[in-house]
């Protein structure tokens, strides 16, 4: 039988080897080492969970890139998420992605194009086949938003269709999830102008491509002006009352989208304006976002 002491030895002995398996991972390795190939490399972080349940977050080297993994949050109820964006404002030093447009003031943020339209930015999934996405934006109402209006008929070009933040994958911008800007919280006549959780009376379309994939909210109780910049946090959960029900959604801002099939897409978000376009008349400023594959 094993002595005591040789017990804990062949448990230390374990630890050190499963330690640098993943210190392999997760630093700068000798390619040219016997111990280590590239083409060991994991493919994803769900594959490094799987094999070691007790690996924390942080960055490791998958097949194609160094990545950051999310080994604890339980996004839809699970772990082992590789995040594919990051994006957060508040660190000054922080550059918008794409062509979205840098705001300085009175929020460091990035906004969309100064005409109708869609500002754009393209994230890398690293090569990983994935049927799982989630994420999550905060952003502020700028101007005169008016959420699924004026143009929702015009399913031709998708840009034209809301304000706010659309996500989607591949060439073809396949809907993955929408960050809706409405006018106002509390709905009064125009109400296609307005989230159709505004308010039951809605008269408005959802364009069909959208669905249910997507929250809604306005950053003004009423009578937004052009121009300014609304510093209430978007999509959180907060500040509704009846009869508007936009945050009813226990998951906000979190969403959680499974897709038909599985994909190695790159995500594409856009941020869109429908109407005059610009912080002059509408815009949303995006402040953090943060994107997940599995």
């Amino acid at each position: 039988m094993y002595s005591t002491r040789m017990m804990s030895n062949l448990l230390v002995q374990l630890l050190i080897l499963l330690v640098s398996s993943l210190v392999c991972w997760s630093q700068e390795c000798n390619t040219n080492e016997e111990v280590y190939k590239e083409v060991d490399r994991p493919s994803s972080c769900k594959e490094i969970l799987d094999k070691y349940p007790a690996t924390p977050s942080g960055y490791y080297y998958l097949k194609t890139s160094k990545v950051y993994c999310d080994m604890d949050t339980e996004h839809c109820g699970s772990k082992g998420w590789t995040r594919v964006a990051h994006v957060d404002m508040s660190n000054k030093l922080q550059s918008c992605p794409g062509d979205l447009n840098l705001i300085t003031s009175p929020i460091h943020t990035c906004g969309g194009l100064t005409t109708p339209g869609c500002a754009s930015a393209k994230f890398s999934t690293h090569g990983i086949s994935y049927s799982k996405v989630c994420g999550r934006v905060r952003g502020y109402q700028v101007g005169e938003t008016n959420a699924f209006g004026p143009y929702v008929n015009d399913q031709g070009n998708p840009g034209l269709v809301m304000d706010g933040i659309l996500i989607s994958h591949g060439q073809k911008q396949s809907h993955i999830w929408a960050y809706v800007t409405g006018f106002q919280r509390q709905a009064s006549d125009e109400l296609n102008y307005y989230c159709p959780c505004a308010d039951y009376r809605f008269n408005g379309v959802v364009p069909s491509f959208i669905g249910n994939d997507y929250y809604c909210d306005s950053g003004v109780d009423s009578s937004p002006q052009k121009g300014i910049f609304y510093t209430t946090p978007l999509w959180n959960g907060k500040g509704c009352t009846p009869p508007n029900f936009c945050c009813s959604h226990s998951g906000m801002p979190w969403f959680c989208k499974t897709l038909p099939v599985p994909t190695t897409d790159y995500i594409e978000l856009r941020n869109c304006q429908n109407n005059n376009g610009g912080v002059i008349s509408e815009d949303t400023a995006v402040e953090l976002m943060e994107l997940y594959v599995k």
